[in-house]
């Protein structure tokens, strides 16, 4: 390795071939002294023969040794040239080492100059298209509002033509149901008249039969009593005609047709009977058959237009379904409208209050106007979604409501005008200030909350308690972007699930400028709030908690005093 590194050093190539030569040199040396050596031998048994040789052997041999000093010394002087050149290269590669380092250090100061320089430009490339990004965002949130609108009327326009169709449709089915119901109570009455008359006609044929039997049975009667009469005749007479001698015999006889008069009398009774009872049977049983007939008749008649019924009345559902769904998209599609700026003057940040208020308690109205007096009497200007006595009885439902939760000294009064309605809401006076106008002051809840107009009046240690001011409130929420909790280890609520369910509830339709809209699903909190997809972990009561995510949620909803109904 440090061959490789002198032959790279220039100038050192001329001492490696100069060490190389000296070292062939020294083999040869080496082998002539082996040479020496065996003429050495030779001549020590053949001294006396080859003296001649020996003299010139030895003064070869000396000139080897002089050779090898000279070889000796050479070498020694080009091993001390040797290590002065390699110092003197270590020496250049130490300071050519040291000339890389400083340009090397030159070099990455003036990239980290450049770096800066880049960086720079990419922050003032960055705030450009920042401000590009906030003026696009802005200009699709207009955007957004104005394709809302128009979706808003769109589907207004759609679910009046839904509602005139329905009702058209309904119409046509109730007169379509009419009509079946005249002609089916048309058939019944023709069913009925015919029934009753074949029943009269089977009457008549019955009471002909039974005139008939009575007609025949008072003749056998009376010609058994004209028989008798005369039996009693002849009786006389055969009493008068014959003597006493006969009368036992005669009375045998008598006996014996009277019997036969008997017995012939109650056959053709007996007879006569059972022809009646024969006739009734056949009667009932031809009552049974035509009924049993006018009945297939009359189902044969009526099951198609039951089926017919049935089918109109399925339609009839399908389209209540489809209404019901209709005005459930079209309403999940809707929203109150509020104040284009909501923040941007006292009264509109109550007005904002105020209609989320009204919303969560199922009264949906839409901002018109508003404002505040010298008095400090708040007064709302809105058109509702709905009208006449369905809507007032709402909005007087939640008056007393609306007066404990904003600290009003009475109920809102609220009365209609030409173009829109009115809310008037007077505050309470503030006990520690005498001042109405300090009394009212709202906060940024979540709608239904206690606490969205406040009155402070408690005094502890001379210091007032007083509620987080709304505008500092407003300013947090719009900055909060929260992400997912980890799952609660304690069965207490914290701080951190409370703000971020307020922000996913209430705010974050408004924090995102409408890019997304505030939850109002279970699943879709638990999700949003933990991170974890609804399913049966979520179910499984936890030992450390001791309830479920869910049942954990719901407790949040009702801190948050959040009704049930806002949620699916």
């Amino acid at each position: 390795m440090l061959v490789a590194s002198l032959t790279a050093i220039p100038g050192c190539s001329y001492l490696l071939d100069e060490r190389a030569q000296l070292q062939q040199a020294i083999s040869r040396l080496a082998q002539l002294k082996k040479e020496a050596d065996a003429i050495a031998l030779t001549n020590s048994q053949l001294t006396a023969s080859f003296e001649a040789t020996e003299v010139e052997i030895r003064t070869k041999l000396k000139e080897a040794e002089l050779s090898l000093t000279k070889a000796n010394d050479e070498a020694n002087r080009i091993k001390t040239l040797a290590q002065i050149e390699a110092e003197q290269a270590i020496n250049d590669a130490a300071e050519i080492e040291s000339q890389a380092k400083r340009d090397a250090a030159t070099i990455k100061n003036q990239a980290e100059e450049e770096k800066q320089q880049l960086l720079q430009d990419a922050r003032r490339t960055v705030n450009g298209i920042t401000e590009e990004v906030a003026v696009a965002r802005s200009k699709a949130a207009h955007s957004i509002w104005r394709t809302r609108r128009k979706a808003r009327l769109r589907c207004e326009v759609m679910a009046r033509e839904l509602h005139e169709a329905i009702a058209f449709d309904t119409k046509q089915l109730e007169l379509k149901k009419a009509e079946l119901e005249t002609e089916l109570k048309q058939k019944q009455a023709e069913a009925d008249q015919q029934i009753a008359t074949q029943l009269k006609e089977i009457q008549s044929k019955k009471n002909a039969i039974e005139d008939e039997l009575r007609q025949k049975r008072a003749e056998l009667e009376a010609e058994i009593a004209s028989s008798w009469v005369e039996f009693e005749k002849e009786k006389e007479e055969a009493a008068e005609a014959f003597a006493s001698q006969l009368v036992a015999e005669n009375n045998a006889t008598l006996q014996e047709q009277i019997d036969q008069y008997n017995s012939e009398f109650v056959a053709k009774k007996k007879e006569y009977d059972e022809a009646i009872a024969a006739a009734d049977k056949e009667l009932k049983r031809q009552e049974r058959e035509l009924k049993k007939q006018w009945e297939e008749k009359y189902n044969q008649w009526l099951i198609p237009h039951i089926r017919e019924y049935q089918q109109l009345k399925e339609t009839l559902e399908d389209w209540k379904q489809k209404y019901y769904a209709a005005e459930e998209e079209i309403a999940s599609l809707k929203d109150i409208v509020l104040p284009d700026n909501p923040w941007r003057s006292m009264h509109t940040t109550r007005a904002v209050a105020v209609q989320q208020y009204m919303k969560a308690q199922g009264v949906l109205v839409n901002y018109y106007n508003s404002a505040i007096d010298k008095n400090g009497k708040f007064t709302l200007f809105f058109k509702p979604w709905q009208s006449g006595v369905k809507f007032k009885r709402s909005l007087e439902g939640i008056l007393p409501g609306m007066q404990s939760n904003f600290c009003l000294i009475a109920p809102p009064v609220f009365g209609e005008q030409v173009d829109c309605w009115f809310l008037e809401m007077a505050p309470a006076v503030d006990s520690l200030t005498n001042s109405m106008e300090s009394a009212y002051q709202l906060e940024a809840s979540f709608p239904s909350s206690p606490a969205v107009l406040t009155v402070p009046q408690t005094v502890e240690n001379n210091q007032v308690t007083r509620s987080l001011d709304y505008e500092q409130k407003v300013a947090f929420m719009m900055n909060l972007r929260p992400g997912t909790l980890p799952k609660p280890v304690t069965e207490e609520i914290t701080e951190d699930e409370l703000t971020v369910a307020d922000w996913l509830c209430n705010w974050r339709f408004t924090a995102t400028k409408g890019e997304q809209a505030n939850i109002r699903q279970v699943n879709k909190l638990i999700e949003a709030l933990y991170g974890i997809k609804p399913g049966r972990s979520t179910e499984i009561r936890d030992p450390i908690t001791r309830e479920s995510l869910r049942q954990r949620v719901h407790r949040i909803l009702e801190l948050l005093k959040i009704e049930g109904n806002r949620f699916d």
